[in-house]
């Protein structure tokens, strides 16, 4: 039997069978539940058994109490021959064990000698409870220890204070005990360990072991170490690692200063992290359950590996913690508890490229994807992936762990440009933040398989340029892919792929181009380029929407408007938006605009073969503003038929400037206000101009048919002023007036005859002039315009004015000047309006 002596106001408690001797002052000792057979000396004052009163029987044996718990003996107590005896304390109250006149009381009760039987004391301090206080004394001051031997065993008595062993390099051996009673006290063991210590010292209830590996390639056995935390460290100059073996489960381990590497040789093992620390943790033998206790005041990262697979890990603390593995199949396998406190998070990173494996049980806060290579991943709803590094071709997607629903969403941060296809199935809500340091790239974004019939949505954000090559979208034609964009912060470029999409852009210069389905294509508020797909046929079944930016919109080569590019309430299938916006497009046949074109303000159709046709709207085109609309390009066989005489608030500036036109000729109507029309190309057709209302010029340039200028009553000005100018006309060609009823024209004036010098007209009510301005004629005009029968109404008159010819046609009104007009013929002087031509209200120019 185990012997333990006790210094002057030791508190002891027993976990087995010991004789203890008491000291000169107030010991206590405590008799834990299920330890028999211990004896106590005299000299002891105090002894706390932990059941109550009602569960043991006594016995008196001369002055010995003895205690049973059934028919075991649990303890022999010798009593105090003083005034109160020995104190004996359970778990219901203390009670005072004395010797008297007529034997042994207990709690003022006797205690029977012929055999052991229950005893009701009559007498009981219920305030003082076993293991409560101490004995009469005073608290226990823990001891200093020093370990001595290198071989032979070193037995110190620690107390139930808090104890000091301290070990020099060597002393602790295997052959030492350090065993406290106590589990309520604060041991510490602090040893230097010189060379490994593989067979095991016995340290039990010593609550810090500290251990300081002050060489190479050390190792400690930590079989029979208990109810403690080992910490490792190292002073030694270009050590960074240690080896713990056989760590059981109620010792945990914590790693100091100087220990970079940690090796455990053990199947459970409890890891403190104590802030900041970056280490690498590994365990050679089978696992069955590591721990990991994030603590400090900053976050932790441990890179971890195990030579087989984990049954289990738990993360806990107060402190972010970053695993990184090279198998994330350790821990997807098996169970992960996380119980961190407040904000701390777990991440785990992935070192290396692994297998197709399913984290959707796996309770972490995030994954790291840190290395280079495919990756094929399942994940749950509301997972959180960083992609450190290019993953090339992979597949993240739903886990078969975890359930499939309407509505999982993917929490995905690209740090690293990818050159493959990255495959996101099956969830609707993929939030894609962009956070490389430079501008980003992503190959293929593929986002085709998600749920049957529900739609999925791409929300960008960043502030980094990205480019995305290609947007494969949902390959479900009722549930279309979306890529928002409205709250990134940099520059969009994407295509889009085969399958339809929405892609909405933000606030930068984004350039966003269609695929060959229907997509919808919406620009934000920056000066977007936005470009629509064309199917092989040449087919364009996209929807563009400008936004607030001054946009730009390409349609792709062998453009076809087709019904099906219609934005949903609208009849237009390309909307500029606000700013001043631009679309361009080619086409290789005969193209129809009408309908499907708003709010631009420089429209260019590079027309290779086949007619232009266009006819505006009044809310087609942004009030105050200036259409610039251009048919361009090569040599080419097509004619423009334009019309924008439902116009009221808004201007054109309407150019043919393509090669050649057909024979068929062109057909172009302006609006109400001062337009600008030109027909630039050399052209062998007869065009039909029309300027409507306001001061419009118009400019033909080397045509050689016989345009047509049509001016509707009123539609000009009657000051030099305000006329209608034409730019290049031909004398052949032929300026209709919708006033003028004659077949024929008022006389022409004379040959040469100029402005200034002179000149006559016959039969039009206006007098010989001579030395007549401008503005003389012009007054003269109007007035004869106005004087009925004896004026000319209903007729027209030229005159030369410099390299200029004036026409002045008059209309019917006798009272007013609302339906007369006045064009200016630039740079050509003519002799005559020709009477010959047949046709009410049109004359040729001769």
């Amino acid at each position: 039997m185990a012997k333990v002596y006790l210094d002057s106001g030791d508190n002891f408690a027993l976990s087995g069978a010991a004789s203890v001797f008491g000291s000169t002052g107030t010991e206590k000792v405590v008799i834990n539940t299920g330890v028999t057979g211990v004896v106590v000396d005299a000299n002891v004052e105090r002894v706390d058994l932990s059941g109550a009163s009602s569960t043991y029987t006594f016995q008196q044996a001369g002055n010995q109490l003895k205690v049973f718990s059934g028919t075991t003996l649990v303890a022999t107590i010798p009593l105090q021959d003083d005034t109160n005896g020995t104190q004996v304390v359970f778990s219901n109250g203390s009670v005072e064990a004395k010797v008297g006149a007529t034997g042994l009381t207990l709690g003022g009760a006797v205690v029977p000698s012929a055999a052991a039987a229950a005893v009701t004391p009559t007498t009981i301090d219920a305030t003082v409870t076993t293991g409560s206080g101490a004995a009469a004394g005073g608290t226990v001051t823990g001891q200093p220890f020093t370990l001595t031997s290198a071989t032979a065993a070193d037995v110190p008595r620690l107390t139930t204070g808090n104890d000091t062993v301290t070990g020099a390099a060597g002393t602790l051996n295997s052959n030492d005990v350090l065993a406290d009673s106590s589990t309520t006290d604060s041991d510490t063991l602090n040893a230097v360990l010189s060379a490994s210590l593989t067979s095991a010292p016995t340290i039990s209830n010593v609550e810090n072991v500290n251990l300081d590996f002050k060489g190479f390639g050390l190792t400690f056995n930590a079989g029979s170490t208990s109810n403690g935390t080992i910490t490792v460290s190292s002073t030694q100059d270009g050590n960074t690692s240690a080896k713990l073996q056989n760590v059981g489960a109620t010792a945990k381990v914590a790693v100091g200063s100087g220990i970079s590497t940690l090796t455990l040789e053990s199947s459970s093992t409890t890891l403190n992290l104590t802030g900041g620390q970056a280490l690498t943790v590994s365990q050679a033998t089978t696992v069955g359950t590591i721990g990991f206790v994030s603590g400090g005041s900053s976050a932790n990262t441990v890179t971890y590996s195990a030579a087989s697979t984990v049954k289990s890990v738990a993360v806990s603390g107060s402190q972010s913690l970053t695993i990184k593995t090279a198998n994330l199949a350790d821990f997807a396998a098996n169970t992960v508890t996380k119980t961190l406190s407040g904000t701390a998070t777990l991440t785990l990173e992935l070192t290396a490229t692994a297998a197709a494996t399913d984290l959707s049980k796996v309770a972490a806060d995030s994954f790291n994807l840190n290395v280079a290579g495919t990756q094929s991943l399942g994940l749950s709803s509301g997972a959180n992936v960083t992609l450190s590094k290019d993953i090339a071709s992979s597949t993240l997607g739903v886990g078969a762990l975890a359930v499939d629903s309407s509505n999982d969403s993917f929490n995905l941060k690209v740090a690293a440009n990818q050159t493959g296809t990255l495959d996101i199935n099956a969830f609707e809500t993929i939030n894609l933040a962009i956070a490389t340091s430079t501008p980003a790239s992503i190959a293929t974004l593929d986002v085709a398989t998600i749920t049957t019939g529900i739609a999925n949505t791409v929300n960008l954000t960043g502030s980094q340029n990205t480019t995305i090559s290609t947007l494969t979208g949902s390959a479900t034609a009722t549930a279309a892919t979306t890529l928002n964009a409205a709250d990134f912060g940099a520059k969009l470029n994407v295509t889009i792929g085969a399958n339809a999409a929405t892609v909405v852009g933000g606030a930068s210069a984004d350039t966003i181009t269609g695929g060959v389905s229907t997509d919808l294509i919406i620009g934000g508020a920056g000066t977007d380029t936005l470009s629509a797909g064309g199917t092989a046929a040449g087919t364009v079944n996209d929807t563009i929407i400008g936004g607030a930016g001054n946009d730009v919109v390409y349609l792709a080569t062998s453009t076809t408007f087709t019904t099906a590019a219609v934005i949903v309430g609208t009849s237009a299938s390309i909307n500029g938006g606000d700013g001043t916006d631009t679309l361009d497009f080619t086409t290789t046949s005969a193209t129809t605009l009408t309908g499907k074109v708003i709010a631009f303000e420089n429209v260019t159709v590079r027309a290779t073969a086949g007619a232009v046709a266009w006819t505006t709207a009044d809310s087609d085109i942004t009030a105050g503003s200036t259409l610039v609309f251009e048919v361009a390009g090569g040599a080419s066989t097509e004619d423009l038929t334009f019309s924008g005489a439902a116009e009221t608030d808004a201007s054109f500036n309407i150019k043919l400037t393509n090669a050649s036109v057909t024979t068929t000729g062109s057909t172009i109507t302006g609006g109400a206000l001062n337009d600008s029309i030109s027909i630039l190309s050399t052209t062998t057709a007869a065009d039909s101009i029309t300027g409507g209302k306001g001061v419009d010029t118009i400019t033909v340039v080397a045509t050689a048919g016989n345009d047509k200028f049509v001016f509707a009553a009123g539609d000009s000005g009657i000051a030099a002023a305000t006329a209608d100018v034409i730019n290049g006309a031909n004398a052949a060609d032929i300026l209709k007036f919708t006033s003028i009823t004659a077949t024929a024209e008022s006389s022409a004036l004379a040959t040469g005859t100029q402005l200034g010098t002179g000149w006559s007209v016959a039969t039009t009510g206006i007098a010989t002039k001579t030395n007549a301005t401008l503005d003389d004629f012009i007054t003269a005009a109007t007035a004869s315009a106005k004087a009925g029968a004896t004026g000319m109404n209903g007729q027209a008159v030229a005159f030369v004015s410099g390299a200029d010819t004036y026409v002045f046609a008059a209309g019917t009104d006798t009272t007013a000047n609302t339906d007369d007009g006045l064009v200016k013929l630039t740079g050509l002087v003519i002799t005559d309006l020709s009477n010959g031509y047949t046709t009410t209200g049109e004359f040729i120019l001769a």
